[in-house]
Formats: structure tokens, sequence, C-alpha cells
């Protein structure tokens, strides 16, 4: 009996003791398998916040490049001659290089010709540029490209070539490039922040290696291929990058230590940033738990009975040294989405004001060619330039707007619209691209939609244009289509609008339809690694139609096409039925005029910026109301001007070299409040101070309002805005309403109006035939701007003549078409109206090679031109300004 007791008691022992062991065991692997793989993903997130922050430096310089290269195509500089164009360049160099980054700026003409900001010379004859891949590339795709860094052979430092292609009108002026110092990228890499025996390395998009601590990837030229070196590991990372898997790999490495390896690519450059980790530090953290199980065993072995227990100790013990692990990998990700973060927003409060500020320069003036010109053709330009200023301000907005719904402050601000304006923002805003592209764009746009809604057509506008652009992206050929139809109306007077983007692109595969949603996500990375974008689109779009009670649905076939739809529910505003969206455009177009609001000739104004172009956008914009404008191009000396002078309204820019916008207001305010003794005095004068900067970061207006400032007001600075600003705070005295002004109107013939124009050149011209009234209305019916374009007429003459004979005799009728046009434009704006009239009938017979019509017309409207011309040098002096005079006004030296 007692053997049988015994037996069992070992029997019952041994199964406690083997299940303890085993139970033991197997919760042992369980917890070292999830704290591994824990610390694994907490690495794979450190070489994403990694790539971040290289992809954000890289960024910041491309956008300086693509901006300069875009002001050289709008200035023309590049047509100068070579010590004009060479200085602007090094002078360019010398403010963009404040940080010692670039290492010298450099416009390749398509001859091979190179002018640099250093004083290299190059003429073409030796160094032939054109077979370079950053001027290939360039020239062939329009897009900034990124170069694969190489060693530059006089700094022994590792240096990117940056370039963009400038082109105007359609014609490749040059390519403008920049070769960057990386060693900004070196040290970041070099020093990350890794354990020991880890480290960090950088490759670019063809797998060359640009950093790594093996000494046998230091290139004196060119970086070296990953796989190039004797005994390289990494075959099998090359293999997961190619097939987009992300998860660590396990290497034995070139120094005989086990490794477990991470990537996460660059979004601009398509570079990788590795991080390699020993496996012992991985494993360190199991060593605590280890010690742990093995002490459970020995008690379990030891005391028998009381092993299930102390096993149950040990197991609360252990779970609260993995809640510890979890807590400590939870801190460093939180740590590490916390810098991801603030380099997202110093990037965007950079790149808000480096951009917004040359953008306010061209929308502000492009809105004076709108108020001012009478001319159809170039009002047509005009629209597209206006169109392209907003599409680039919606690149960055959507930026922004990721940021504002990221915090939450994203709102719907329904208004009242008009669906023709809507349509027409829309094809403007995507034509072009999709000409680039030689795609056919196909709009299918309900008639019986209202005339007017209520919505957010701004937010509305913004889904649409993603949806659009993506689609442009991604077709390589046939069509894109959008469609805007009414589904059904309610009965409290709204309507349900479907909307639809078809197009005939690569589709998306299924297995990426769950990342179309994901911030900063590019899908099928290989085959779309040119393809520009930020990856946000799809991010804000989807949650803009959530705020506004929708959902984006999506079909797509890869390699067939996609079609991405949503319905909104809009209260109709106007019954009226919208017809022909064309016709509907087009009445827009043709009521399109500007007309000021007010005048206030007794009002005066301070604008104050260091910028002296966006000074003069606002003097534009603010001309015809007739207000005293002073300006100052720095803090001090406003606030000398505001000592000296009494101001209804004083306009500052925030951001100014030396004394900033804040500062000079609050010495503006003290000054104010200082009285004749010299005593404060808190109730002194109070002149409104409005803040005039391109900061649009959320929270940007509370913050400037509680500085001090009056109002907040954004660059580019619309007209409409800017006059509502300044009505706002004009004392009602000194302004007077339009149809005050209007009584005052003044005729050209007015005999108590002292004009600087010859009457008898008046009289003289229409005794020609030409209609000087007409003339002087398209001026604005300013007499001294008709003086101008006449003078401008009889100047240009010299040349126009000469080219329209000798297309004429060399039967040049695609050259005789241009200059003809020219002829009718200019001669119309006088009131040359029969003339102009027979220059367009030449144009159009030069376009259609109507040879017969050119030869029976030619002579007459030379004989009309030359006696026209020959009318106003009678009356006339020429005292024009030099060319070298008209460039410096509209390039002021600061």
């Amino acid at each position: 009996m007692k053997s049988l007791r015994a037996k069992m008691t070992i029997m019952i022992v041994l199964v406690v003791l083997g299940s303890s062991v085993l139970l033991s065991f197997i919760s042992y692997q369980r917890a070292k398998s999830s704290l591994i793989a824990q610390m694994e993903d907490n690495y794979g997130a450190a070489a994403q916040r990694y790539a971040l922050e290289l992809s954000s430096w890289v960024s910041t310089n491309a956008t300086i490049i693509d901006t300069l290269a875009a002001e050289i195509a709008v200035n023309d500089i590049s047509f100068k001659d070579y010590e004009t164009f060479h200085n602007y360049l090094k002078h360019s160099n010398d403010i963009l290089n404040k940080n010692g980054y670039v290492y010298d700026v450099y416009f390749t003409y398509p001859n091979n010709f190179m002018v640099c900001a250093s004083d290299f010379m190059a003429d073409g004859s030796v160094d032939f540029v054109h077979e370079r891949e950053w001027y290939t590339t360039s020239a062939l795709t329009g897009e900034l490209f990124f170069s694969t860094p190489y060693l530059d052979s006089d700094s022994k430092k590792p240096v990117i070539t940056i370039s963009k292609a400038v082109y105007k009108d359609d014609e490749l002026l040059g390519v403008l490039a920049a070769d960057i110092f990386v060693d900004v990228l070196v040290d970041m890499i070099n020093n990350a922040d890794v354990e020991e025996k880890s480290y960090a390395f950088l490759m670019d998009q063809k797998m060359n290696v640009i950093v790594h601590p093996n000494a046998a990837y230091n290139y004196e030229d060119k970086p070296f291929n990953i796989m190039s070196v004797p005994g390289a590991p990494y075959g099998e990372l090359i293999n997961d990058i190619n097939n987009g898997q992300d998860d660590m790999l396990f290497i034995n490495d070139y120094d005989g230590i086990e490794r477990g390896v991470v990537y996460s690519q660059m979004y601009n450059t398509g570079w990788y940033v590795c991080i390699a980790t020993s496996r012992d530090v991985l494993a360190k953290g199991v060593a605590a738990m280890m010690r742990g199980f093995v002490v459970a065993a020995i008690v379990a072995i030891t005391i028998g009975a009381l092993t299930a227990m102390f096993l149950a100790k040990v197991l609360d013990k252990l779970s609260k040294q993995e809640q510890e692990y979890k807590e400590k990998v939870l801190k460093l990700e939180k740590q590490s989405a916390d810098e991801a973060n603030e380099a997202k927003s110093r990037f965007l409060a950079d790149m808000s004001h480096e951009i917004r500020t040359p953008i306010n320069a061209i929308i502000g003036m492009n809105e004076m060619i709108l108020r001012e010109s009478d001319d159809k053709d170039i009002l047509g330009y005009s629209r597209n330039i206006k169109q392209s200023g907003n599409n680039l301000l919606q690149l960055i907005n959507g930026i922004l707007d990721f940021s504002k719904i990221e915090d939450g402050k994203m709102d719907i601000v329904p208004v009242k619209y008009s669906v023709a304006s809507q349509i027409e923002y829309i094809i403007y805003s995507i034509s072009e691209r999709a000409k680039a592209k030689n795609l056919e764009l196909v709009f299918n746009i309900d008639e019986k939609l209202p005339s007017e809604l209520f919505g957010d057509d701004t937010r509305i506008n913004q889904i649409i244009m993603n949806l659009l652009t993506n689609a442009v992206k991604y077709t390589e050929k046939g069509t894109v289509t959008f469609s805007m139809k009414g589904r059904e109306r309610s009965s409290d007077g709204s309507i349900l609008i479907y909307f639809e983007v078809r197009d005939t692109g690569i589709g998306i595969k299924e297995c990426d339809m769950a990342k179309l949603f994901e911030s900063f996500e590019r899908l099928d990375v290989i085959r779309n690694r040119n393809i520009e974008g930020t990856g946000l689109g799809m991010t804000i779009t989807r949650k803009l139609l959530s705020l506004m009670d929708s959902e984006l649905k999506v079909e797509s076939e890869y390699g067939v096409g996609s079609t991405f739809s949503f319905e909104l529910w809009q209260k109709i505003e106007n019954e009226s039925p919208l017809g022909d969206y064309q016709n509907a455009i087009q009445e827009i177009e043709d009521g399109d005029t500007y007309h000021e609001s007010f005048y206030a000739p007794d009002a005066r104004i301070l604008i104050v910026d260091d910028t002296n172009m966006n000074i003069l956008v606002v003097q534009n914009l603010l001309k015809k109301t007739k207000i005293k404008i002073d300006t100052a191009l720095n803090g001090p000396d406003s606030i000398k001007l505001a000592g000296d002078n009494s101001y209804d309204v004083i306009l500052m820019d925030q951001r100014m070299p030396g004394m900033d916008g804040t500062e000079a207001m609050k010495k503006i305010r003290f000054n104010e409040s200082m009285g004749d003794d010299g005593q404060y005095d808190e109730n002194g004068k109070h002149t409104p101070i409005i803040c005039l900067t391109a900061d649009v970061i959320s929270g940007a207006r509370k913050r400037y309002l509680e500085l001090g400032f009056d109002d907040y007001l954004t660059k580019p600075v619309e007209g409409d805005d800017l006059e509502k600003m300044i009505r706002k705070y004009l004392p009602d005295q000194k302004v007077l309403k339009t149809s005050d002004m209007d009584n005052a109107e003044y005729s050209y013939k007015d005999e108590s109006f002292e004009i600087d124009i010859d009457k008898e050149l008046l009289l003289a011209l229409e005794s020609i035939g030409v209609d000087t009234e007409m003339g002087i209305k398209f001026c604005g019916k300013e007499l001294s701007m008709y003086k101008s374009m006449l003078e401008a007429y009889e100047e240009e003459e010299k040349t126009k003549s000469v080219h329209l004979k000798e297309s004429y005799d060399n039967h040049n009728w695609s050259d005789y078409g241009v200059y003809v046009h020219s002829l009718k434009s200019t001669s119309k704006t006088l009131g040359a109206k029969k003339l102009a009239d027979l220059a367009f009938e030449l144009e159009t017979a030069a376009k259609n090679s109507d040879e017969s019509t050119i030869l029976a017309k030619h002579n007459m409207v030379i004989e009309m031109y030359s006696e026209l011309v020959c009318m106003i040098r009678k009356y006339i002096s020429s005292d024009k300004p030099s060319d070298e005079e008209d460039i410096m006004e509209f390039f002021p030296e600061k």
C-alpha cells in the first residue's frame, strides 16, 4: 500500500512538476516573442522618424530651387547678358546660402551654355551637360529631380544635385540646378541614436550606399551598390524592399554579428533609411524574465505541492514586467511621434511663409491685370494665371488642412455659390494638366441643376480637385471624366447631387485598397515613384466628406481604371436651371470686371513690408480708391513715419529682418501713449494696425490679436478682402460711396480739366478715323495712360514694321500672323477700330493660309499703320525711359 501511495505521490509530483515546467517554458517563449516583436516595431518607428526628418530637410532645399526656377521664368532674367544673369544667380546664391548648404547654383541653356553663381565659366564646348541625368530628366519631365549623391572633387564632401526645368509658353528656357551639401544627412545618420553594436545606414533609390559604417562602402566619386562589396549580407533586404515587405529581417552581418534590419523610405527622394540592431540587444530584455522562470522551476521541483501557488506569483510578476516593457515601448513610440510632429510643424511654418510670400506678388500683380486690362486675350491668360496660382496655393493648403484635421480644427463654412463659377474653377484648374499628358477631359454636367446652391463650395472644390488631380496623375492615356448630376430633391428645398470622377488609368490593386486613405502613403511605389504628391489628398478628402455627412465610394480594376464617387445634399438658393455649362461660364467671363467699392481721397494709410513687390501689389490694389499711401521697408522707418504723421490705418508685415512687425507695432503703440509731458498715458491715440502676413498655420489669427494687432490679413492679398479690411477701420467721414465719385466723373473734352495731352493730337487722330474716346476708356479714362500708350505704339512701330515686311516678303504666314495679331490688339486699344478690323482679317487669313486675302489687303493696312504713326510722331516727342530704367522699376534694389 505504501509502495502504491509512494508511486502515486511520485507520479502526481512528477505530473505537477512536469506540467509546471512545461507551462513555464511555454509562457516564457510567448512572453519573449511578444517583447521582441514590440521592440522590432519600436525600431521600425525610429527608422520612419529619421526618414521624415531627412525628407523635410531635402524638401526645404528643393522648395528653394523650385521657387527660384519660377522666378526666372517670370522675370525673363535668363534672356539678359551673361554678366547680368551671372550677378543675379550669385546674388540669389548669397541669399539662399545662409546656412552654408548650397555649394553652387547654375543655369544651363538648351545650347549647352552654362551660367554659374560661382566664377566657373562653361561655354558648352567641353563639358556636355546635356548628357547629364539631372539635365535630361528635368527637361523631359518638367519636375524636380534629385540626383544620386556623389563626392565633390573640390570640397571632398558628399553632395546631391537638385534640378528643375524652366519653361515659358511651353518653351524650354533651360535647366536650373544647385549642388547641395548633404553632410547634414550624413551627420544625422552617423549620429543616429541606436543601441550598442547597432548602426544606421542610408541608400538611394537605386540601392547605392550613401552612408555606412563599413569602410568598404566609402566612395571617391559615386556611391557603391550595396551588393557590390564582397560578402554583402543584404540580398534578402533588397528583395523585401522590392516586394514591399517591411518586417524586421535578421542577417549575419559583415562583421559576424547577427542583426535585425528595418527600413523606411523618404517620400521625396525615394532613399531608404535603414537601422541594423544587434540580436543581443533585442534579447537583453529577456534576461530578467528568464531568471524568474528558472527560480519558478527550481521552487516547483523542490517544494512540489506549492508549485502552483508559487507559479501563479511568478506569472503575476512576469505580467508586471511585461506591462513595464509595454509602457517603455509606448513611451518611446510617443517620443518618436512627438519629434516627428514637431519636425512637421516646423516644416509647415517655414513653407507657409517662404512659398506664400512670392505667391502674394504673383497673384496680386495678376489681379491688377484683371482690373485694368480690356484685352480679351490678355484677360484669358490672366485668368489662367489666377487659376494656376490658386492651384499652387491648394497644394500648400492641403498640407495645412491635414494639420488642421489632426488638431480637430477643420470647419465647414457654407455660403451661397454659383454652380457655373464652380465648374469654371474646376475646368481651369485641371485642363492644363490633362492637356500636358494628351488626355481627353470630359465633363458631363446635368443641365437641370439649380444655378445657385448653399454649401461650402471651397471644400467641395477641394474634394473634386483632389480626385481629378489623382486621376490625371495616374492615367497615362485615354480619358478622365467628371460627372455632376441631380439625384433627388427634398421637401425642405435641398437637392442630392451625385459627383463622379472616372479614369482609364492604372487602377488600384486589391491589396492596396486598405492603404488608400493612409496619410503620406503612396500606392504601388515602384511603378509610381516619379509621380508627384504628398500622399495626403485622399485622407483629407475622406475627412472633409465625413464633416459633410458623406463618404467616398471607390471602384477600381488594376490596369483598367478607377471610379471615385460621392453624394452631397445642398440647399437650393436659385431654382433657375444651369443649362449648358459652357454658355453659363461664358456669361461669367463676359461680366467679370472690377469696380472699386469706395473712395477715400482724404484718408491716409501706411504700408510696411520689407519686399518692394508686396508694397507695389497693395498700392495698385488700392489705387482706384484714391487713398493717400506712405510706405516703409522696415520697422524703424515705420516707427518714425507713424510718429511724424497721422495715419488712419497701418498695414504691418510680421516677418521682417532686424525688427519684426510685432516689435514695431508695440513701439508705435508706446509712442502713441506718451503725452506731451513725456508721461505714459494708456488712453492715448490708437491707430488700427493690421498684421499682414503669409502665416496661415492654425491659430495664427488668435495669436496675432493676442500680441496686440487690431486685425489680421493673409497673403496672397485678395483685392476684395483688402478693401473690406481698410473700409472697416477708416473713419466714416473720410469714406465716399462710389456713387459720390461717379457724379464727379470727368470727360477728356471738359475745358476745366487740366490734361497733359495735346488736344490738337486728339482732333488729328479723330480726323483719320481714330475713336479717341473709346481708346481713353480702354485706359481707365486716364489721359496720362492714353498718352503713354500712344508713345509705346509709336516706338514699337520701328521694329514691328520691319518684322511685318520680312515675313510678308518671305511668305512666312506663321510669323506674319503673330505680328499682325499684335498690331490688331494695340490698334484697338488706341481706338483705331478700322485698322484693328483689317488687321484681324489678315490674322485670320494667316491662320488659314489664305494668301490671296493677305496680298490684297497688306498694303492698305501698312499705309493706315504708317499714317497713324506719323500723326502721333508729329505731336508727341519720344521721352520714354530706357530699358534699364524699366527693369529697375519692376526689380527695385532693397
